[in-house]
């Protein structure tokens, strides 16, 4: 029929056509039995569903964990690609983890884990058991386990997991160079303790399965080394079971939310460490417990924004609210960069490079860099992506030269990957310039000798004193700037030489200080009588007492008087460089400004000022007060003011390291000595005279030429001259150290008035008056309250008096003196180029040698001093307090 209908050619047709498509459909039934078979697909399901199972065979071995230990904040930034398939091809929808994380119950507490007891018996069991395992490897060297991590999944960024392998890179030198064992980490043990928390249930887990390890250090993957011949104090941290960087104050008294940090932390293996983390976990689990404890941390803690909670303002919030319960056993560290943060280090780099060497692990090389804040494996953070990814290759080689180096190598610049040759080692390859010790450590060395004991045992009194002779060679050795300052103390003696013997005298005031020392020595004590050529006495009474000695010693005589002032000047000098060598805030070579000024010679051997020895009695007592001998240090002051006045522009910053460093007992009783002082010496003249001696001796309205004037030269005679002038500029030097004080000065103690307040306000009159007539208080130093940094010592003092004659109407000549020897440290405490400070040291010199000054050096002098002012300004202040219990003696 179909042939009738449609006829015989078309009729074959429709025949042939079915036959092939029956061929065809067994042929495509058979191609995808045969694919079945060899890889798994077409269970003849969606073509989703094959994709699934594609995906599952080629990652059936690759299945990740749920989570990364430390979680990276997500982005939606897109990232570019050339030659690739990145903008098509999403490798994370491989890596999708779709199990479900355990839902805890909601009417159970969290619970870090099991409860334990009695870890501390069982850990000393363990290692009694084991004697092969010790925990300790020296005498003060614990056996210690630096423990970090990250995530199993590849980075949002692409290019974050290449700055995660060289973060561990860097951890790994380090822990080499210092037989640290390291553990690093991808999983999640403990899914409700994700991100900022996930390092809770690892350490504790690794304290427990290590009984071995005293010391577990936890370290972010976003913090790097950046100093490898520092080695922790253990010493320091014997009664200690969690150290941490930070600050009492900041934490204790402030409630500070920042005034400690958790991205780099010691925890000793105790039952302790268990305790602390059994209490500090609670705050951690995700979801409504962490929102909630977050808003309580915000409304406790200072200046914490609203967030969840996080481990760092949950320790700050266990520390202030059961102080009682963990405080004794943590220390604070801040004496080192334990933690540094990058933001005010890796721009300094070159600076630490220039001037100092590693090994010293604070500000002027940090142990550690952190980069808190940047995200170099997610895309989102507080600050640029590019900026924070090249400031970490800067801090990668700033830490990996001190490698390199030892090996002949050295980055071409800190922002370079490739790097140069810096010897050559075909004559002699064994010659290896190992200072630091980094190539061979001494943890390293074989610890017994088989001939021990065929070896002599000396004395004890002969091993004392060659111990004491090695110390001080090494001490030598380890710190160039020593021998330098010696060096420099020799050379400037034979300049000091030549020049009394070969440069003039210059006639200024000798004259007339012998003729006002004739006076009182004939027996007068009234000031209105003791004049000389130059006008009437205007010093107090330790200037008559001083210069009646020299004129006893020289008979008035100039040269022998010169001879006097030249080892004066290198006396002065020594105290300088001792302080300076102290400091240690300079290179050593800039100690040699302190030795090139014309006319600081000149004031001292070719003038004979009485400004020299006050200024030599200033160092002297800020050098006994870098060793917190603050009753002796107040009683040489106190000597210093009687010889000239100008001492008492260090006052204000010394009054306020008094509040610091001591009680108010120790403050009234520090004071009590300096005014005895004061009254002895002016004894017999306010027994005559006291009006007369007081109103020329402590004259403080005395009104200078305007001819003799350095500075302020520009302004007109009438002005300068003028009460209002003098006026202004004294509001503008109290402003200036009111300003510096509160927000330089006591900045980590929340400013002016709040240090104020809680050291004076708050302190029991009752018990400082009790103990101010304790005689133990002049010569014991139990009244110190703190241990102040030297550092800190120094660089307020000399804030101090430098804001002082910035704002003195009338500098002479001879008031150089008042603060050259400070100006090179006032430069290297701003973060001014050095090719700039060397600049305006020469730039100041120059101004105080034009005479007669006129007004464009005065005007340059000026704007000189402003500018070191405005450095001073922006410098990030240092912490004033030391931890050191022992003062710091051996340094």
């Amino acid at each position: 029929m179909i042939e009738r209908c449609l006829g015989a050619r078309r009729s074959r047709r429709i025949h042939r056509f079915f036959r092939h498509f029956g061929v065809t459909i067994l042929c495509l039934f058979l191609t995808i039995v045969v694919l079945r078979g060899t890889i798994g697909a077409g269970k003849f399901g969606t073509p989703e569903q094959d994709f699934n199972d594609i995906r599952s065979h080629f990652y059936s071995r690759k299945k990740p964990k749920p989570h990364r230990v430390l979680k990276e904040v997500q982005t939606t930034t897109s990232t570019s690609a050339e030659s690739n398939n990145y903008n098509t091809f999403d490798i994370k929808k491989l890596l999708v983890d779709e199990d479900e994380d355990e839902k805890p119950d909601p009417n159970k507490p969290y619970a870090i884990g099991p409860k334990i007891a009695d870890w501390d018996e069982q850990r000393a069991n363990w290692l009694q058991r084991n004697p092969n395992f010790p925990n300790f490897i020296g005498p003060n060297k614990p056996r210690v386990l630096l423990v970090t991590g990250s995530s199993p999944k590849p980075c949002e960024n692409p290019v974050g997991d290449h700055y995660l392998l060289k973060s561990i890179k860097n951890k790994i030198d380090y822990c080499r160079l210092h037989g640290i064992e390291i553990f690093y980490n991808m999983a999640l043990l403990d899914a409700e303790m994700a991100g900022f928390w996930a390092k809770l249930p690892l350490i504790r887990k690794l304290l427990l399965s290590h009984p071995e390890v005293e010391f577990l250090w936890w370290m972010d993957s976003d913090a790097m080394f950046t100093d490898m011949a520092f080695e922790l104090p253990w010493e320091r941290y014997k009664d200690y079971n969690l150290v941490m960087h930070g600050w009492n104050e900041m934490v204790y008294d402030q409630k500070n939310w920042i005034g400690l940090n958790t991205g780099s932390f010691l925890l000793r293996n105790c039952q302790w460490a268990l305790d602390i983390l059994d209490a500090w976990a609670p705050m951690g689990p995700k979801g409504e417990v962490r929102t909630e404890a977050g808003k309580i941390l915000t409304r406790l803690l200072k200046d914490r924004p609203v967030f969840e909670a996080d481990d760092q303002s949950a320790m700050v919030y266990l520390l202030v609210t059961q102080r009682e319960l963990w405080g004794e056993k943590v220390y604070l560290e801040n004496a080192y960069y334990l933690h540094g943060y990058w933001g005010i280090l890796v721009d300094r780099y070159e600076e630490m490079i220039e001037n100092f060497h590693p090994g010293l692990g604070d500000h002027r090389w940090p142990l550690v860099t952190h980069f808190v804040g940047c995200k170099p494996c997610g895309k989102f953070g507080d600050y640029p992506v590019e900026r924070c990814l090249k400031q970490m290759d800067r801090a990668f080689n700033f830490g990996d030269n001190q490698i390199q180096q030892m090996y002949g190598f050295t980055h071409k610049s800190l922002a370079s990957r490739r790097v140069k040759r810096t010897r050559n080692e075909t004559s002699n390859p064994l010659e290896v310039k190992d200072e630091l010790g980094l190539l061979h450590p001494a943890f390293k060395a074989v610890k017994g000798r088989s001939k021990k004991e065929a070896m002599p045992v000396p004395s004890p009194a002969k091993d004392k004193a060659i111990q004491r002779s090695e110390t001080t060679i090494h001490k030598v050795h380890k710190n160039p700037k020593v021998l330098f300052a010696f060096i420099l103390l020799f050379f400037d003696t034979l300049l000091v030489a030549l020049i009394i013997a070969y440069v003039p005298y210059t006639k200024i005031d000798w004259d007339a200080y012998m003729s006002q020392v004739s006076g009182f020595l004939e027996g007068e004590r009234d000031y209105t009588n003791l004049k000389g050529d130059t006008g009437p006495l205007v010093y107090p009474a330790g200037f008559l007492y001083i210069y009646s000695a020299i004129q006893s010693v020289t008979g008035g005589q100039v040269y022998t008087a010169q001879i006097l002032f030249g080892i004066l000047y290198i006396l002065n000098l020594g105290i300088i460089l001792f302080i300076y060598v102290k400091t240690d805030v300079l290179p050593w070579w800039a100690l040699s400004l302190l030795c090139l000024s014309k006319r600081v010679h000149s004031i001292f051997v070719l003038r004979l000022f009485n400004d020299c020895i006050a200024m030599t009695l200033l160092h002297a007592a800020l050098a006994s007060l870098l060793y917190q001998k603050w009753h002796l240090g107040l009683i040489i002051f106190s000597g210093a003011v009687s010889v000239k006045m100008n001492v008492l522009l260090y006052a204000p910053p010394l009054l306020l390291l008094m509040l610091k460093a001591m009680n108010i007992a120790g403050v009234i009783s520090a004071l009590a000595g300096a005014a005895l002082v004061q009254i002895l010496l002016g004894l017999p003249f306010m027994l005559s005279h006291p009006i007369a001696y007081i109103s020329r001796a402590f004259n403080l309205g005395r009104v200078f030429i305007h001819f003799w004037s350095v500075n302020f030269k520009f302004v007109p005679e009438p002005v300068f001259v003028s009460r209002e002038f003098a006026i202004s500029l004294l509001i503008a030097h109290l402003t200036l150290l009111i300003v510096f004080a509160h927000y330089k000065w006591c900045k980590h103690e929340g400013g002016l008035l709040h240090f104020l307040h809680s050291r004076l306000i708050q302190m029991k009159l009752g018990v400082a008056i009790s103990n101010f007539f304790s005689f133990k208080q002049f010569y014991i130093v139990n009244s110190t309250f703190k241990l102040l940094k030297k550092e800190h010592i120094v660089t307020t003092m000399f804030v101090g008096n430098f804001i002082g004659i910035v704002c003195a109407r009338s500098l002479h000549y001879q008031f150089y003196s008042w603060y050259f020897y400070s100006l090179p440290y006032l430069l290297w405490r701003t973060p001014f180029p050095t090719l700039l400070r060397l600049i305006l040291f020469i730039g100041v010199e120059i101004c105080w040698n034009v005479y007669p000054s006129n007004t464009y050096s005065s005007i340059l002098l000026l704007c000189i001093h402003l500018l070191v002012l405005w450095g001073l300004w922006i410098s990030p202040p240092e912490y004033p307090y030391s931890d050191d219990k022992t003062g710091n003696k051996d340094k």
